[in-house]
């Protein structure tokens, strides 16, 4: 809603005895109706409005030079039906008016200079809205004595036009559910868009009709009436049944009261989605898996695409892993093995399946075009397992090595690895180990640990695996490496150098963006690119060294940099800082002979 004070742009007065007489430039305008001796004033406005606003109210105001004689008067106006000019307007050819009168409240004798007069002239200016051509004003009086009021080249008091008006909202295009789509619930939410770019955008209110089978603007099955509402969404208060083909339409209205007109018609139906049941994890007393890459199985009717989730079962949001959107009608899916893995003894999780069918849907609050199921399920032990024996745990001589070590009689199907800061919080850190793999000699396993700060106590277990079981009772130990130096290696542990040599560290922050400083916190927030205040940057001149040989050294280098260039990523440990970085980008410069001093800089470090 907008409003526009104007002076007028134009004014002048006509005589009946003078009737070629033009009287422009004067500082007053006379109005007067005897017989022979006429006066009235020819006025013009610029139109401060667009064509097509809706005109919520027009004042025109006058305002007298002298006090007023002669008893009551009236004043009435009327649109000029052409154009005129100031400088020659005059009795003579002053055009006629045409279109609606408005007119003044009557007032008496008397009144101070400035007492005004208030002409309603909203219906005027709202024929000009709706396209009448615009000339201006003609006023006059029905008193026989004249009265002057001031004109436009006075110095105060000028005629002024006030105009409330505003533009009708945008109709209605963009509504759900539409185009045929379905609904699944009896009760649907429909929704609709509210645009009133030039108006008052706010809405007001809405008006809702819904027939069944066709359009019907007469007599529809459904109307809402006119629902007071700042949402643009209306929820049916009626059941709809299934299979049935209902249409719909909307108008909305803006916070001046101005309505669209209404949308087109658009049609929906109601077709039930498919029940999803999940069949492993099985239902409570069975609600468990026995192992870290357990298979998830579900039953749906329909279903043409699926996706599943592991949360945390306090909360769905923190989501552990996900399958993605698969279009496919498998419903069975296995936990993958994962570098790390997600699921650990004694854990508790949920499972969320969900599915789509081949049903073109809308999504509507509540109901979604999917369809989905969740168990909660825990991660548990079988003492069905024989757990491993001779378990020990020891930390490598000076280096940033935890070798965990073990026997079993038999070889399982795999093993799981368990490390944590306590007995009560150890997780699985490594899950479907081949025995193979692990195996030093005939029921002798060794697993080697990179990963494990240094100068921290750590617990670890060793769980087999068997026939998708996994073993209870399994034995612990405890350790803390003490390691020296500066260590970088690969993942797998198969290529370590020790470095010597100082390294700069300094883990500052990514481009810095902002700092945000919400109210009542204690502490600013340090707002980055990155948006990972561990990232940091590690530049220095190193030489590497290796206990066989310094040929030992430089093929072992030659190893880690050109792993690295293929976008390995390398492990360098700080023993003496405890702190581990993980590079993801190397770079060197040429290196002599003796392969002394290499300047290298690391990119792109994750400091943990």
């Amino acid at each position: 809603m907008t409003t526009v004070s104007q002076l007028s742009a134009s004014d002048a007065l006509v005589n009946q005895e003078n009737t070629s007489k033009n009287y422009a430039g004067l500082t007053y305008l006379a109005l007067r109706n005897d017989s022979g001796s006429h006066f009235r004033v020819a006025m013009y406005f610029n139109r401060p409005f667009p064509i097509g606003a809706t005109i919520i109210s027009a004042t025109l105001r006058l305002h007298q030079t002298a006090a007023a004689t002669g008893g009551s008067r009236t004043l009435t106006v009327r649109r000029l039906a052409a154009s005129y000019k100031e400088s020659t307007v005059s009795w003579a050819n002053i055009p006629a008016v045409t279109g609606a009168t408005a007119t003044s409240s009557a007032q008496g004798d008397g009144g101070a200079v400035g007492r005004e007069w208030a002409i309603d002239v909203t219906a005027l200016m709202q024929e000009v809205s709706d396209g009448a051509p615009w000339y201006g004003f003609r006023i006059e009086s029905n008193n026989s004595t004249r009265m002057n009021v001031f004109s436009r080249e006075a110095t105060s008091f000028q005629p002024t036009l006030d105009v409330t008006f505003g533009e009708d909202p945008d109709v209605p295009t963009v509504l759900a559910p539409s185009n045929g789509r379905a609904v699944s619930i009896a009760r649907p939410t429909l929704r609709f868009d509210f645009t009133d770019l030039a108006g008052d955008t706010s809405m007001a209110s809405y008006q809702v009709q819904m027939n069944l089978g066709a359009d019907d603007p007469v007599s529809p099955d459904y109307d809402s009436g006119v629902v007071a509402a700042n949402i643009p969404e209306h929820l049916v208060t009626f059941d709809v049944d299934p299979a049935e083909v209902w249409h719909w339409r909307v108008q909305v209205e803006d916070g001046a009261g101005l309505w669209s007109g209404w949308s087109e018609w658009v049609t929906f139906t109601r077709t039930a989605k498919p029940t999803v049941t999940i069949t492993n994890p099985a239902a409570s007393p069975n609600d468990f898996v026995t192992e870290s890459t357990p298979p998830f199985s579900w039953t749906a009717t329909g279903q043409v695409a699926y996706q599943l989730f592991i949360t945390d079962p306090d909360d769905v949001t923190e989501v552990l892993w996900t399958s993605g959107k698969v279009t496919s009608t498998d419903n069975t899916v296995t936990l993958p093995d994962l570098a790390t893995p997600i699921l650990s003894p004694g854990g508790e999780y949920k499972v969320v399946v969900r599915v789509w069918d081949s049903v073109a849907r809308e999504s509507t609050p509540g109901d979604p075009v999917y369809t989905d199921a969740s168990r909660d399920f825990t991660f548990e032990l079988d003492n069905t397992v024989d757990p491993v024996s001779s378990f020990t745990v020891t930390a490598s001589d000076g280096a940033p090595v935890n070798t965990s070590g073990w026997t079993r009689a038999t070889a399982p199907d795999s093993y799981t690895m368990l490390r944590g800061l306590t007995l009560d919080s150890m997780v699985a850190i490594a899950a479907n180990l081949q025995a193979a793999d692990l195996l030093v000699s005939g029921t002798t396993y060794e697993y080697v640990d990179l990963t494990a700060s240094p100068r921290t106590q750590y617990f670890y277990s060793v769980v087999a695996v068997v026939g998708g079981v996994s073993s209870d009772d399994n034995p612990t130990d405890t350790v803390t490496a003490e390691p020296e130096g500066v260590w970088l290696s690969t993942l797998d542990g198969e290529h370590t150098l020790c470095i010597d040599g100082t390294i700069d560290v300094r883990w500052e922050p990514s481009e810095q963006v902002a700092v945000h400083r919400p109210l009542e916190a204690d502490n600013p927030v340090l707002i980055t690119q990155g948006g990972n205040l561990r990232q940091g940057s590690i530049a220095g001149s190193i030489t590497p060294r290796h206990p066989d040989s310094q040929a030992a050294a430089v093929a072992e280098w030659d190893y880690l940099t050109a792993q690295e260039q293929r976008g390995e990523t390398l492990i360098l440990t700080l023993a003496d800082t405890s702190i581990r970085v993980f590079i993801y980008q190397t770079l060197r410069e040429n290196a002599d002979e003796e392969f002394a001093d290499v300047p290298v800089s690391f990119r792109f470090c994750e400091l943990t």
